[in-house]
């Protein structure tokens, strides 16, 4: 009797753990281990999606897959663009963008001054060239010189309005630049 109990006891916990494991919430699966017992750690093995997750590539634990900040270490992410409906958004709803603060990965392509001398960085969204993006501002003054062709940033800023500079772009203001460098 005490075996089956100790079995049932020892279920709950491994089920818990797995279901954690799985993205999903340990309660969840404590919760169906108390009514299905061992029975569970195979429902959870063998039949629940795994919600998703990704390793951190600074201390390789893992975090789930929607996560903006590694939890262990406090890595941040970059906020990837990656659907073609949310770069639309930007271009087509500029109005109702201006002044949100995003994070953006982006690839620099070159940089100039234009004719004021007011200093411009040209960019691509996670490195496409259908999505431009040029960096402009007084902020950008102290960045300027430590970027290169080909450097890939992390830019915390402003999104400003979508731009006619060589195209349709978007334009940004940058509060934060952090050089990845080349990848």
């Amino acid at each position: 009797m005490y075996l089956i109990f100790l079995i049932w006891l020892s279920s709950v916990f491994i089920s818990g753990w797995l279901a954690d494991k799985k993205g999903y919430s340990a309660f969840e699966g404590v919760l169906w281990a108390i009514f299905i017992g061992p029975f569970e750690i195979l429902v959870i093995l063998f039949i629940w999606k795994d919600k998703g997750s990704k390793k951190c590539p600074q201390c390789a634990e893992m975090v789930k897959k929607e996560a903006k900040v590694c939890r262990f270490c406090g890595y941040k992410y970059p906020a990837d663009l990656i659907e073609d409906e949310e770069w639309l958004n930007f271009i087509n709803n500029a109005d109702k963008y201006k002044g949100t603060i995003t994070t953006w990965k982006l690839k620099c392509s070159c940089k100039d001054c234009d004719e004021d001398g007011t200093q411009r960085v040209f960019c691509n969204l996670n490195a496409k060239i259908d999505r431009p993006v040029v960096l402009i501002d007084s902020n950008l003054v102290k960045y300027y010189d430590k970027i290169n062709d080909n450097d890939w940033l992390m830019v915390t800023g402003e999104f400003d309005y979508v731009g006619e500079l060589e195209g349709e772009r978007i334009v940004f203001k940058p509060n934060i630049i952090e050089n990845i460098g080349v990848q």
